[in-house]
């Protein structure tokens, strides 16, 4: 949300609850659509441009296609094994085009890195031993609402080892 929004882009938070929609504002998303509920996606549908879609678990891309203008893309960052569902004509009416991407490498991961030293773009991490990788796998399966991206140190997991 803060690397796309210091762009100038209007930034569109979604998720399938309300409980992130305190950070994602404090992260400077202008709007926040709430996948479940159908008001909430009728008050972004047919406003936006690009959809980056992280979820890593299943959902209905339909809610996604909804939330797209005419010539919009739905571009999957996010990635399960069973296949995802659609209708064709929910993307053939309006043009939308669906593609995939995966992590870009080393250079493609440093232009990033520059971008965001360059806008004073900073995640909020939490730095962690491989001893405490349980107990962050629990709380991301039953919240994942802090935002926060965590870190492995492999150096002092090595040294906690010894």
């Amino acid at each position: 949300v803060v690397s796309t929004q210091s762009t100038g882009h209007r930034v569109v938070a979604i998720s399938s609850s309300d409980r992130k929609r305190a950070i994602a504002k404090s992260k400077g998303a202008s709007g926040y659509v709430v996948s479940s509920d159908p008001d909430s996606v009728a008050g972004e549908a047919n406003k936006l441009d690009l959809i980056l879609n992280t979820v890593s678990a299943h959902h209905d891309l339909a809610t996604y296609i909804q939330l797209l203008k005419t010539d919009g893309h739905l571009v999957q960052l996010g990635c399960i094994a069973a296949p995802m569902q659609y209708t064709q004509m929910s993307i053939i009416l309006k043009r939308v085009s669906i593609a995939g991407s995966v992590i870009g490498g080393i250079p493609a991961t440093q232009e990033v890195v520059d971008f965001c030293f360059q806008h004073k773009v900073y995640p909020d991490v939490k730095i962690v031993t491989a001893g405490q990788l349980d107990q962050v796998y629990t709380e991301l399966q039953e919240s994942n609402t802090g935002a926060v991206r965590y870190v492995l140190d492999i150096k002092r997991s090595l040294q906690e080892q010894q």
